[in-house]
């Protein structure tokens, strides 16, 4: 189970989360996309599900398993966001969504969870006690100190492992990239 989530909105987290389960489903694996953007929307919209209902219809109701859409690549399917309340998230608990998560992880070989940005959404917290790794998007031009929130707080939240993807990036920036992750990486491939 991957969590993808990003320091501020527009970074490209849900671009980033379609593509790496288009990939994993190119490769063979079943993959279950799930669209806990419950405001933004941006992985239901992109993969054209829209009306059809979701996780906040089926969190709302204490459903363990939630009916997913077929998207456009073999062996990749979505469950969409539902619909549209706000102020769902302020009622989700890790006990109403580890069902959710779980029976996605029995039927899937990847489960990919899109969310909020980290700085702004309650959800973070809570989905990234579910997963196994926790992926940070970052695009170029976010200031570092941002950046290096975003990961701090992930580190924090999350019990498994922490990646960062460095997103819109032009090749001559992974050579210059000074934020505190960096550094700690560079140092850490040096011990």
């Amino acid at each position: 189970v991957l969590l993808t989530s990003s320091a501020m909105q527009g970074e490209g987290k849900t671009t980033v989360a379609i593509a790496l389960g288009a990939s994993f489903a190119g490769a063979g694996f079943r993959v279950s996309l799930m669209d806990f953007d419950f405001v933004g929307r941006g992985m239901t919209r992109e993969l054209g599900a829209d009306a059809e209902p979701g996780l906040a219809d089926a969190l709302e109701g204490g459903a363990r398993d939630v009916a997913a859409v077929r998207t456009h690549a073999r062996g990749l399917e979505l469950v969409p966001a539902g619909k549209r309340d706000e102020e769902h998230a302020h009622r989700l608990t890790v006990d109403a969504l580890r069902p959710v998560v779980e029976a996605a992880r029995l039927r899937s070989d990847v489960v990919i969870l899109d969310t909020g940005p980290i700085m702004g959404s309650l959800k973070v917290g809570l989905l990234a006690q579910l997963c196994d790794a926790f992926i940070v998007v970052a695009a170029r031009g976010t200031p570092a100190p941002l950046v290096n929130a975003a990961i701090q707080r992930a580190r924090e939240s999350s019990s498994g492992r922490i990646a960062m993807i460095f997103n819109r990036a032009f090749p001559q920036d992974a050579s210059t990239s000074a934020s505190l992750s960096s550094l700690r990486s560079r140092q850490e491939l040096n011990d």
